[in-house]
């Protein structure tokens, strides 16, 4: 084990492959939310005025999903109960909102920590600024879901009652992203050591 730790050359590939799967994740949510915004996100319609229903959920352009290539589907159904044979434009842009928001957090935690691993592979790990890319990484994972939950469970239907005559009724609760949540508390708590060991080794070097 030691071999792997004190091997200056290990450090830097680790680094380069970590870095590599940050940019093919960012790459991910990228296309992810290009898709959401030109509408390819599955949703399920109800419709008043005809009676009509679509068993199936369909696409933001009314498009069955079936044979409809790529599109994303919320991890938790969205149902929409309109007397007008077309969402509103309010509800479109929520909808993809909706989906946006899942993924706003982990880009914001990625984006800190992909300088941070540079910082590491240069061989400058116990910094300051390493410490400060560790809390803004870790607040982002913490604290993004929770917005987003509350935007998604209250937020989001208010609008769309007080605003338009259509209802949004989300088929589960939404749960938190804990594993997101749990990830962004120890990120927080290694980068307070950071914090704590640069202070003590500054106590120890101001009394050389």
């Amino acid at each position: 084990m030691k071999k792997w730790t004190t091997n200056d050359k290990f450090a830097r590939k680790l680094c380069l492959i970590l870095q590599i799967i940050l940019v093919l994740l960012l790459i991910f949510f990228t296309v992810s939310i290009i898709m959401t915004l030109l509408g390819r996100i599955a949703v399920h319609l109800h419709i008043t005025s005809s009676e009509q229903t679509f068993d199936n959920p369909v696409l933001l352009n009314y498009k069955s999903v079936h044979n409809s290539g790529f599109y994303l589907t919320p991890n938790t159904e969205l149902h929409f109960t309109l007397q007008a044979p077309k969402l509103s434009l309010l509800s479109q842009i929520i909808v993809r909102l909706y989906v946006v928001f899942t993924f706003i957090p982990n880009i914001f935690a990625f984006l800190f920590l992909y300088p941070l691993l540079t910082n590491v592979s240069e061989k400058k790990v116990f910094s300051t600024q390493n410490a400060n890319y560790l809390s803004k990484a870790g607040f982002s994972l913490l604290i993004g879901p929770i917005i987003a939950s509350v935007c998604k469970l209250f937020v989001f239907p208010f609008l769309i009652r007080q605003f338009t005559s259509e209802v949004l009724t989300i088929s589960s609760q939404i749960q938190l992203l804990y594993s997101d949540m749990i990830l962004g508390v120890i990120l927080l708590i290694i980068a307070y050591i950071f914090h704590y060991g640069i202070y003590l080794q500054g106590e120890v070097d101001s009394t050389l």
